[in-house]
């Protein structure tokens, strides 16, 4: 069914009326005094939101510690010195994505249609946003702030297991361990 709305005069023959939120795509015509405007299309485009977040951390060669896989949140929790690939997905295709530190670091994300990629080396707490811009060029209003925590790299313990406790040697005895 048809609708009318009137619209608001700005002047000089130009008119104007605001559709708010609408929830579905809509062709709309403007009429005045028996004239009409050619038909247009207001197309409901969603706006961009990302998921699927996947971590991949790679932990200092030093600590010997295997890489792991984190899936669900951006939440990074690591030792320093660490680097960690993001891969997530986008709910439509874009040309635009970027880690915006607190600090004010931005980190271009790698965009193939709707995957986005990036890495972050893992030196200092923070928080941090995932901006993203879609081919229409609406970006995602409220990102999520993620946060990224230090976990301190504890001193190595070493036990000796030989020789035993109680063995006495002179200052130039050389002991194999």
């Amino acid at each position: 069914p048809d609708r009318h709305y009137p619209m608001e005069a700005l002047g000089q023959g130009s008119f104007r009326y605001t559709f708010l939120k609408p929830q579905t795509s809509l062709t709309f015509q403007a009429l005045a005094d028996g004239a009409s405007s050619a038909l247009g299309t207001l197309a409901v485009v969603p706006a961009p939101a990302l998921g699927n977040m996947v971590l991949r951390y790679v932990f200092p060669d030093y600590t010997g510690l295997p890489s792991r896989t984190q899936e669900g949140g951006g939440d990074i929790q690591a030792l320093p010195g660490t680097q960690v690939a993001l891969q997530m997905r986008a709910n439509v295709p874009l040309t635009r994505g970027l880690l915006r530190f607190a600090t004010g670091q931005e980190i271009p994300l790698a965009i193939t249609g709707e995957a986005l990629q990036g890495e972050i080396l893992v030196l200092q707490e923070g928080t941090y946003t995932i901006e993203v811009e879609d081919t229409h060029g609406l970006r995602n209003q409220q990102p999520p702030r993620y946060s990224v925590h230090i976990v301190p790299d504890l001193l190595p313990k070493i036990t000796i297991r030989q020789p035993q406790d109680g063995l006495e040697v002179d200052a130039g005895t050389t002991l194999h361990l």
